[in-house]
């Protein structure tokens, strides 16, 4: 062999070194969850949540259904509240900021219920954040939860 073979080969085994290096390198950082894509995105969007309880409030007892929440892939939300169902338009920034719109919701009096549904949309107005993890997720005022949801088991909401 001559000198400059030995140098070529010398020049490949370092290009297939840093090759290696920037494929594993790539591999561990995928690993540890640095992506752009947005995880929660899925369990969150297309998901009927169940509301489970609000801080510091009691729900009614006998409502004739759980107060709900789902998101649509086009910004939209909706559910029930208590006693009416609800709509609007909701926003994300970031990796868990929310905010919603006024919306709408039809206007049926019912008791139970009243006392329940003004406090969820009292909830909704002051929620700015969220967290999901798992089958749970948490409606935030700041770091703070507001309100808790499960999924809801029921797909007829």
């Amino acid at each position: 062999m001559t000198i400059k073979s030995l140098k070529n080969i010398n020049m490949r085994l370092r290009t297939v070194f840093y090759a290696i290096i920037m494929l594993s390198l790539a591999t561990i950082l995928n690993s540890c969850g640095v992506s752009k894509e947005v995880k929660w995105a899925q369990p969150l969007i297309d998901t009927v949540w169940e509301l489970e309880s609000i801080s510091g409030f009691t729900l009614e007892q006998d409502l004739r259904k759980t107060p709900t929440i789902a998101f649509e892939k086009d910004n939209r939300y909706g559910g029930f509240a208590g006693c009416n169902t609800y709509f609007g338009e909701y926003e994300i920034k970031g990796a868990n900021k929310i905010t919603f719109n006024e919306g709408g919701m039809t206007m049926m009096a019912c008791q139970p219920g009243m006392e329940t549904e003004n406090k969820f949309i009292e909830m909704l107005r002051e929620v700015d954040g969220f967290k999901v993890a798992g089958y749970r997720m948490e409606l935030l005022k700041g770091d703070i939860p507001v309100a808790y949801f499960t999924i809801s088991e029921n797909i007829q909401d």
